[in-house]
């Protein structure tokens, strides 16, 4: 009798409390709201792809010993992360796969897509799916839409879910230890090439806005060529600004950005004009000359010998039409040559792609990347052990 007692006692204390509130509530002024949730099914599916987030590859995510890190592996999984994007966002857009396999001390360089900073291949595709596989979560792969062609893209295909026997490519990824296929589903051609500072060889001027230039989604859609006029002539590893100054150095070899280069290309040194030859053999020490690879956009210079040597802190140059290049619908029928059960999506998004692609078959996807810009008190390199200073969230990855 007690306990039924002091049970009718709490139910009226706590009635009275709420009414309470209500009242002060209203009385202050205080508009109350009404929440009605609908809990009738729909008979709609909420894919789990929609959690996602970016594997920016040069940050941290692994031990010097290139294990996952498990405070990482626990944090993304208790977030519910099961969508995992590599090589990452903006890093992805010049991000070479081939150079990012087997033993670490053969792997070749890569460089930022933003800054075009030097970078290196530690954490290649093998490494990722380490990381994916003790996450319990999928993958999609980005191709470096700025400087692949169709073939690399599907190469990376083969490596990735080609049967052993079936390809080179297949074969090689069973000798750097995994024979099973990965079975990649999802893949993306470029990061957000509807950005601005991300149109790479669809621009000459970088600041240009996609909305300023609707040309681009078609560029992006279908390939072309863009010129370029006095583009710094910098190296195959560094790309920024500074890496155009000539070292002095004898034998120089430079890169340009966006090959392959149509017939007709300009190199200058410190705006002067050099001749190009096929050949530096027979020239002589002080003739300013250099030699290009249309096809690979490699530039070389004479060692004083052949060819004369670009002076010291002089400024190197390059003025060229880059193309023809492949569009999006190139990197799809490639890509389906080496696995027909992918899905190819674009990563430029909105309208101007859509009307740009109309009813092309080759269209598979288009993907969405909503930030949500939340603090984060952590970043990859001590997942779990502390506050760290605040970091954005990465953006989360749909496929539609």
């Amino acid at each position: 009798m007690a306990q039924r007692r002091s049970r009718l006692v709490a139910v009226v204390v706590v009635v009275l409390l709420t009414g309470l509130v209500a009242a002060v509530l209203v009385y202050s002024g205080v508009r109350q709201s009404r929440v009605v949730v609908d809990a009738e099914p729909t008979g709609l599916v909420v894919s789990e792809g929609l959690f996602g987030a970016n594997h920016r590859y040069p940050f941290g995510s692994f031990t010097p010993d290139r294990e996952p890190q498990q405070g990482l592996v626990d944090s993304a999984r208790s977030a519910g992360i099961s969508m995992l994007r590599y090589p990452g966002g903006t890093v992805a857009n010049t991000f070479r796969w081939k150079r990012a396999t087997g033993p670490r001390e053969d792997r070749g360089c890569q460089t930022g897509g933003g800054d075009g900073a030097p970078l290196d291949s530690t954490i290649g595709p093998d490494e990722h799916m380490a990381l994916v596989e003790q996450m319990g979560a999928e993958t999609t792969m980005v191709v470096n839409f700025a400087t692949a062609t169709p073939q690399e893209a599907a190469d990376w295909v083969s490596y990735m879910n080609a049967p052993v026997g079936t390809s080179p490519w297949a074969d090689l990824r069973a000798a750097h230890g995994h024979p099973e296929p990965y079975g990649v589903t999802w893949w993306e051609v470029g990061n957000e090439p509807d950005v601005g500072d991300q149109a790479y060889w669809m621009e000459q001027d970088p600041t240009i806005l996609p909305t300023e230039h609707p040309e681009r989604a078609h560029k992006y859609v279908y390939g072309g060529t863009t010129e370029f006029t006095d583009q710094p002539l910098t190296t195959d590893c560094d790309r920024r600004t500074d890496a155009q100054i000539s070292d002095g150095s004898p034998g120089q070899v430079r890169q340009v950005p966006y090959a392959p280069v149509a017939p007709g290309p300009r190199v200058m040194v410190d705006g002067d004009d050099w001749a190009r030859v096929s050949t530096l053999d027979g020239a002589g020490p002080d003739d300013t000359v250099y030699t290009v690879d249309l096809e690979t956009g490699e530039v070389r210079f004479g060692d004083g010998v052949n060819g004369s040597v670009p002076p010291e802190g002089s400024r190197l140059t390059v003025s060229y039409t880059s193309g023809p290049r492949a569009g999006y619908v190139d990197f799809v029928r490639a890509m389906k040559e080496a696995d027909p059960d992918i899905r190819v999506c674009s990563s430029y998004q909105g309208d101007a792609f859509l009307a740009a692609i109309g009813d092309d078959p080759a269209f598979d996807c288009q993907v969405s990347h909503p930030y949500t810009w939340i603090v984060s008190p952590m970043n990859a390199d001590t997942a779990g052990s502390g506050p760290q200073a605040p970091t954005p969230s990465a953006p989360a990855t749909t496929a539609a």
